[in-house]
C-alpha cells in the first residue's frame, strides 16, 4: 500500500525547521505498514520571512524501512478572513498539482491536524476516491474551540475520516459523536536515543560546573506553555526561601523571549534562571540527564512529547492538568501532577520535594519502555491499521 501524508508542519532536511518533529517519528513506524509514503506540506510564500519559507525544501528521508519523500509546495497567503476560511480548497488544489506534478499514487491519506490537513483531506479524498484517517494533534484548549464553533468543515473532517487519532485520552468521547472510530495512539520516544547517561558527564558537557539542583524545561516561548510560573516559583524558591543551590534553564525560543527575560531581571533572578536558545535534537538527552527534575506547567497539551524524552532518561516530570501530559505522569515515582496552573508555591513545593526524593531511574524508565516506546506505539498503530481495509 502507498501513503499520502498531509500536514501543516514537517521538519525539513537540515534541522533549521524543527516543527513537526512528533509527525516524522509516527511516519518511521507506519513505513512498516506502507510500501511507499509520499508528504505533502504546503507553506505559505513570505519571500523568506517564515522560517517555513527560508528553510523547507523537498527532500528524500531514509528510514530503516525504506526512504520517505517530502514535497513543500508554496502557495499565495493572504492574511484576511475570506480567504483563511477557503485555505482548505486552496491546499486541495496545491496538493493536487503536486500529485499531477511527481505522479504520484496513493491508496490512503493520513492527514494531521483537523485544519487545513483534515478539511483539505476531506476534499482530495473525494476527488481521488481514495480513504484518509486523520490525527488530530490539536491541544486539548485547541481542539474544544474547534468543537464548540460546530464548524462544518471541521465536523465533515472528522465525520468522514475512516478513523481518527488522538495522542491522549481527552476529548475522545467528544470526537466520537462524530466517528465511532476514535483510536488512542501516543506519541513515540526512541528509548535508545533518550537513555539514562552518567549526570557529572552530561553537566560537562552542557556547560552546567556548579554544585546545585538543576531544573530544566523545554518548550517555545509561548503562553500555552506557562514558564511564567517556573520564573515566579524561582523567586519564591530563592528570594524568599534561600535556596541558593538551585538553577532554572529554560529552553526555547519564541515571543514571549524578552517578557520571560524582563521578568528574570524584576525578580534579581539573572545568577539563577537562564533562557537558552534552541538545542539540536539530538543533543537534548545531555540536558535531560543533567537534570535533577523536569517541569512542563502548562496550560494545554495535545501530549507532551518532552515529558516522555524526560522520563526516557529516568528524570522525573512535574507538569499540570493540561489535558495532555497528566495522563502520563500518572504515578508518584513518574513525578507530579499540580492541580493549579497558576499557583507558582504549588509548583515551588513539588520541586522541592522531587528534586530531594529518592529517585528510580530503572522503574521510571522501564514505565516508558512499556507504554511509550516505539515498539509500544508500533504495536498499536498495527492493531489499528489492521481494521483500515474493513472501515
Amino acid at each position: 500500500m502507498k501513503l499520502l501524508t498531509i500536514s501543516t508542519i514537517f521538519p525539513n532536511k537540515t534541522g533549521q525547521y524543527t516543527q513537526g518533529a512528533f509527525i516524522k517519528e509516527h511516519l518511521k513506524t507506519l513505513n512498516e505498514f506502507f510500501d511507499e509514503i509520499y508528504v505533502i506540506v504546503p507553506i505559505p510564500k513570505t519571500f523568506g520571512l517564515l522560517s517555513s519559507d527560508k528553510y523547507c525544501k523537498d527532500y528524500i528521508m531514509d528510514t530503516k524501512n525504506g526512504t520517505i519523500e517530502i514535497f513543500y509546495p508554496r502557495y499565495v497567503y493572504l492574511p484576511v478572513s475570506l480567504f483563511r476560511n477557503n485555505l482548505d480548497r486552496i491546499w486541495e488544489k496545491i496538493i493536487s498539482k503536486t500529485i499531477e506534478k511527481y505522479n504520484i499514487c496513493f491508496d490512503y491519506i493520513y492527514a494531521n491536524f483537523t485544519w487545513q490537513s483534515g478539511a483539505a483531506a476531506n476534499l482530495i479524498s473525494r476527488k481521488y476516491k481514495r480513504g484518509y484517517f486523520l490525527h488530530v494533534h490539536e491541544n486539548h484548549e485547541w481542539f474544544l474551540e474547534e468543537y464548540k464553533s460546530k464548524n462544518y468543515k471541521y465536523i465533515s473532517a472528522w465525520k468522514n475520516a475512516k478513523f481518527i487519532i488522538r495522542p491522549t485520552i481527552s476529548d475522545i468521547a467528544l470526537l466520537e459523536q462524530y466517528n465511532s472510530h476514535v483510536y488512542h495512539i501516543p506519541y513515540p520516544v526512541d528509548t535508545n536515543t533518550f537513555r539514562p547517561l552518567d549526570k557529572d558527564m552530561c553537566r560537562k558537557k552542557i556547560g552546567f560546573d556548579v554544585d546545585g539542583k538543576l531544573i530544566l524545561n523545554i518548550g517555545n516561548y509561548v503562553p500555552q506553555k506557562n514558564q511564567e510560573l517556573i520564573i515566579k516559583a524561582a523567586d519564591i524558591l530563592i528570594n524568599k526561601n534561600e535556596n541558593d543551590d538551585l538553577y532554572f534553564y529554560i529552553v526555547g525560543g519564541g515571543k514571549l523571549k524578552k517578557h520571560l527575560h524582563n521578568l528574570i531581571k524584576k525578580y534579581n533572578l539573572e545568577k539563577h534562571v537562564f533562557l537558552k536558545s534552541y538545542i539540536p535534537h539530538e543533543q537534548l538527552v545531555y540536558w535531560y540527564n543533567a537534570a535533577d527534575v523536569f517541569v512542563l506547567p502548562s496550560i494545554s497539551e495535545s501530549f507532551g512529547v518532552v515529558a516522555i524524552e524526560a522520563l526516557s532518561c529516568g528524570i522525573p516530570v512535574i507538569t499540570t492538568i493540561n489535558g495532555g501530559t497528566e495522563h502520563i505522569v500518572k504515578y508518584p515515582y513518574l513525578g507530579k501532577v499540580i492541580q493549579n496552573k497558576n499557583n507558582a508555591t504549588e509548583l515551588a513545593n513539588a520541586i522541592i520535594e522531587k528534586i530531594h526524593e529518592k529517585k528510580n531511574h530503572e522503574i521510571i524508565r522501564e514505565y516508558i519502555i512499556k507504554n511509550y516506546s516505539v515498539d509500544a506505539v508500533r504495536n498499536k498503530w498495527s492493531q489499528v491499521l489492521s481494521k483500515l481495509v474493513d472501515l
